[in-house]
């Protein structure tokens, strides 16, 4: 009765690890996401639709491997943390490409003008720089992620991927580097490195505030 009670009672060291592996996905099908996902999001900021653009955040599964990281990291399992990482840095990788390659596409074949100015685009110019906005709601989406991972029932990423954005922040890095304009394109990719490892080191904060500690630590292994 106390186990299953309605009060707030997170998941031992052990299922949370069984959960986050569980969230994992295989290589393949997170890189053709991942890859498919930038497409999308390329399209809806070259048209700037907004509806498009949300599609691509549903669609991307960039922050399982995120929430995986940190557990790995909160619990002492390298394992898991190393191969998230890679996973996360192979993934975020595979989308500029893939956005990139759109995007030339795109461009050269006339579907779009050559002399485009990305900045007058809303759904570029908003991505164009880091801000301390971005940076509060990459740590607030890594906190709400972890909170929701330690709870016995499924885990809802959807919010979170929304409110990150990281795809079309990707996508943009791509649209900029295809374009040839070096300042968007490297202002929308530090935006992009600040985003996720703040979803990161949240999510760790979190599960560390909640009592996750490695086995064998000093601090203490499961506390309420």
């Amino acid at each position: 009765m106390d186990r299953y009670a309605e009060d707030f009672d997170p998941l031992t060291p052990r299922e949370l690890r069984s959960k986050a592996r569980d969230m994992s996905p295989d290589w393949t099908s997170f890189l053709v996401l991942m890859v498919l996902s930038a497409f999308i999001a390329t399209a809806g900021l070259l048209t700037d639709s907004p509806a498009i653009v949300v599609g691509s955040m549903v669609i991307a599964p960039i922050v399982s491997p995120a929430l995986a990281a940190s557990v790995g990291a909160a619990i002492g399992d390298r394992e898991m943390l190393a191969a998230s990482v890679r996973l996360q840095a192979v993934g975020i990788v595979a989308s500029i490409v893939g956005a990139t390659v759109l995007a030339l596409v795109i461009r050269f074949t006339l579907f779009a003008q050559p002399d485009l100015a990305l900045g007058s685009i809303e759904l570029i110019g908003v991505r164009m720089a880091p801000t301390l906005l971005a940076l509060i709601v990459g740590t607030a989406a890594g906190g709400a992620a972890a909170l929701g991972l330690t709870t016995k029932g499924p885990t809802s990423l959807i919010g979170v991927m929304i409110a990150a954005a990281l795809i079309p922040t990707a996508a943009a890095t791509g649209v900029a580097i295809a374009w040839g304009n070096p300042t968007i394109a490297i202002g929308t990719l530090v935006l992009l490195v600040i985003t996720i490892i703040a979803i990161n080191l949240a999510a760790t904060a979190v599960l560390f505030g909640l009592g996750y500690r490695p086995e064998g630590s000093l601090i203490g292994g499961w506390a309420r």
